[in-house]
């Protein structure tokens, strides 16, 4: 392994992530590739009211069902923040605007092939 990328392992491994999404299999499998990946993470659910201060990442979930209540944007925590969409309609597009988040990644969410 490069020394670059050696370095790159080493970073991501002292990330904080924290995970805001309901138990079930699709946060299992963020959750397992974050593992994989070695970094600091937790899970927390329900939504909170204020953004968990100590992370670096958020992943966090937007659904249609998602009411305004309780959501915060990127403008409000300085972590980066990386919405988990169920779907693309015109309500979730919305939303998902709403937050400004820096990144989305949509369900499916698939499980990594490779093993551990």
């Amino acid at each position: 392994m490069s020394s670059g990328l050696r370095r790159l392992y080493e970073d991501l491994r002292g990330i904080n992530v924290v995970v805001i999404y309901p138990p079930g299999e699709d946060r299992d499998i963020v959750v397992q590739q974050l593992q994989r990946i070695g970094c600091r993470m937790r899970t927390v659910w329900p939504f909170p009211s204020e953004p968990p201060g100590d992370a670096d990442v958020i992943f966090f979930r937007v659904t249609q069902e998602s009411d305004s209540k309780g959501h915060w944007t990127a403008t409000d925590v300085g972590a980066a923040l990386v919405a988990l969409s169920d779907y693309e309609s015109p309500t979730t597009l919305k939303l998902l605007l709403d937050t400004n988040a820096h990144g989305v990644l949509t369900r499916p969410f698939w499980p990594c092939p490779c093993r551990t």
